[in-house]
């Protein structure tokens, strides 16, 4: 398999790294762990939730300008959200009609929160 060395300071680690798809497997003297390759940019949404809008970040809803039954146009402001002393526009990603609100103004979401449905 190949090697790699990993150097701090005066010591080194001799590496064997073993791949198989996404998987790494990294042995030493010191041990071995397993390694999974993760998208450097991950999707915030899976195929179970398309039309929803996540919440990018933690953060607090300062104004929401919709409501649940509206029509909505791609680009459409939906929601500010304050987050690290800033406001954030989240923006209809499509068209269609507002399905499900979940948040209201003054609420504390989590990043990748469901706050809106749009069919």
């Amino acid at each position: 398999p190949p090697t790699a060395v990993l150097r701090r300071g005066e010591e080194a680690v001799e590496l064997e790294v073993a791949s198989y798809g996404n998987i790494r497997f990294v042995d030493s003297l010191r041990g071995a762990v397993r390694l999974e390759l993760q998208s450097r940019f991950p999707t915030t949404m899976s195929a179970s939730d398309a039309g929803s809008l996540h919440a990018p970040m933690p953060g607090s809803i300062v104004r929401i300008e919709i409501e649940e039954g509206d029509s909505v146009e791609e680009g459409q402001t939906l929601i500010v959200l304050e987050a690290m002393k800033m406001e954030h526009t989240l923006r209809a990603p499509h068209g269609g009609v507002v399905k499900q609100l979940d948040c209201a103004v003054g609420d504390q979401v989590g990043s990748n929160q469901v706050l809106v449905v749009i069919e």
